[in-house]
């Protein structure tokens, strides 16, 4: 996959996202996991919270008084409304802490549609915030409690006044005035009679029905719960993360992604990803040491795949090049060399990265003569060509000593000749040349080979700098033939090879990468 420039995340289909999101599943994990962990350390370092609650009944309407024909008309739910200010006034407070010593805050709310309410109290201890719910529920009965009492006798005093007062007047009366004044006393005593009866079934309008009791489990933290949470949003969050950095990542991966950058350029070649080439030192030649190897099958049909190339032009001189370093290059080259020469081919691979050469490491050889040496005129090309021990008709052309100037050195007329040298005696070269972006060499090179073949790492390479090094070679009229695309993941090569060959039996020859008229 590509990133900004080349595609969109809205152009992948849905198997392409599941290859994403499986390329990132190391990212998703560790992000899920941070998320997560960082959720659960947050609920440690809170403090533990238990709740409890307690339910108070409050007559909206306590129903018809002794003092009126029928109770008068109110909105219950504004009667509720004004009980639940009632738990946070200074006088239930006060109640409160006469009870249990300190008065904390609590919350009141109305259950549902009904006239209770709900005292919910929190403690870092259970049996604290049970007492303290339990204390503003009797609180507050008793509060109205006392006020209903309160009223109550108010109202009797000012009956009892009334009813001292007629005594006297009736104490002075008489005949008929002191009749009317006793008739008047008695109604008045009536009343101060039913007054409380009143007061009493007032001062029972709010009860207890539901004690708090100690909870079991506290309220908080909910670890299980914001586990779970953390667990979904840091998935998503995750998710998200991943194809982000898929869209923003410019690396190639698939064949798709280098064909998206090459144009018209061809993938010519999947080498699978070898346990051993972990860094630019290993120099493992597995077509030689494990000749079964998914690699080593790669390289054959990376060989196939050059023969019908020869079909079309002749290519004698094949160049290989990279966009940047450490995208194994040089490796390519010398299995492809021993591939091509178990196909019954003269071979001579020739190492044209005089700045950091390695084919010498890999056919271990001496590097002290080499091509500096024959360009310098210090030896003969034939006593620089080493034969490949163990390789019958492969041979390898080291980089031999460091020059001053080797891009000087590779674009001289010598240069030219070494080439023809080599091509006359027949033998199929292959050009071991340096990156393209980094230094000049690989170009002064490209006119000299019949076919360009660029490597690419996968995961490694940078889809920009791939397509700068085509433009380049493009520039110098290179005739790039095709991209190789090395270290592939598993799920981007064609699979294990179909069979293995029997123990002892060679290569078949292949068609010869040499154009046969």
């Amino acid at each position: 996959m590509t990133g900004a420039g080349t595609n969109t995340v809205a152009e992948l289909d849905l198997g392409a996202y599941w290859r994403a999101l499986r390329r990132r599943r190391t990212l998703i994990a560790a992000t899920t996991a941070v998320i997560v962990a960082a959720a659960l350390a947050y609920t440690w370092v809170q403090p533990i919270r238990y709740e409890a609650r307690a339910q108070v009944l409050v007559a909206v309407d306590s129903g018809p008084s002794v003092f009126r024909v029928a109770p008068p008309v109110v909105d219950p739910n504004r009667v509720l409304q004004t009980e639940l200010l009632v738990f946070d006034s200074p006088q239930l407070r006060a109640g409160v802490r006469s009870r249990i010593g300190r008065a904390p805050a609590v919350s009141a709310h109305q259950v549902e549609q009904t006239d209770v309410i709900e005292v919910v109290a929190t403690s870092r201890r259970a049996r604290e915030a049970a007492s303290i719910a339990n204390a503003y529920a009797t609180a507050y009965i008793d509060l109205r409690r006392d006020e209903a009492v309160s009223n109550v006798v108010a109202a009797a005093g000012q009956l009892q006044s009334k009813i001292s007062d007629l005594q006297r007047q009736i104490d002075r009366a008489a005949g008929e005035a002191q009749t009317s004044l006793i008739d008047q006393q008695a109604l008045f005593r009536q009343k101060l009679d039913q007054l409380q009866v009143d007061g009493a079934l007032q001062a029972s309008a709010a009860r207890l029905i539901s004690e708090a009791s100690p909870p079991k489990r506290p309220v908080s933290p909910d670890r299980l719960r914001t586990g779970l949470v953390a667990l979904v949003f840091g998935f998503a969050v995750a998710v998200g993360v991943a194809l982000a950095v898929e869209y923003l990542d410019d690396s190639l991966r698939t064949v798709e992604d280098v064909q998206r950058i090459a144009g018209g350029v061809g993938v010519v070649g999947i080498i699978p990803a070898v346990r051993q080439w972990k860094s630019e030192d290993d120099a493992l030649v597995v077509s030689i040491t494990a000749p079964q190897s998914p690699a080593a099958e790669a390289i054959r049909t990376l060989r196939t795949s050059l023969a019908f190339l020869a079909i079309e032009q002749n290519v004698t001189v094949l160049q290989m090049t990279s966009s940047d370093v450490g995208e194994g290059k040089s490796s390519a080259v010398a299995n492809l060399g021993v591939a091509l020469a178990r196909a019954g081919r003269r071979v001579v691979v020739v190492d044209c990265d005089l700045r950091r050469p390695r084919l010498h490491r890999f056919f271990q050889v001496d590097a002290g003569v080499g091509l500096t040496s024959v360009l310098l005129g210090a030896t003969d090309l034939a006593a620089a060509v080493v034969d490949v021990p163990g390789v019958p008709r492969l041979a390898v052309l080291p980089a031999g000593p460091a020059p001053a100037d080797p891009s000087e050195l590779l674009s001289s007329t010598r240069m030219g000749d070494v080439v023809a040298a080599l091509r006359a005696e027949g033998a199929t070269v292959v050009l071991d040349c340096p990156p393209v972006l980094p230094v000049a060499d690989a170009l002064a090179v490209a006119p000299l080979a019949d076919a360009t073949l660029v490597v690419c790492r996968a995961g490694r390479s940078d889809g920009k700098r791939l397509a700068r090094c085509l433009e380049m070679l493009r520039q110098v009229r290179a005739p790039v033939a095709g991209i190789v695309l090395n270290a592939a993941p598993v799920e981007v090569t064609y699979g294990r090879p179909y069979a293995s060959r029997p123990p002892g039996r060679t290569d078949a020859v292949a068609p010869s990468i040499e154009h046969r008229s």
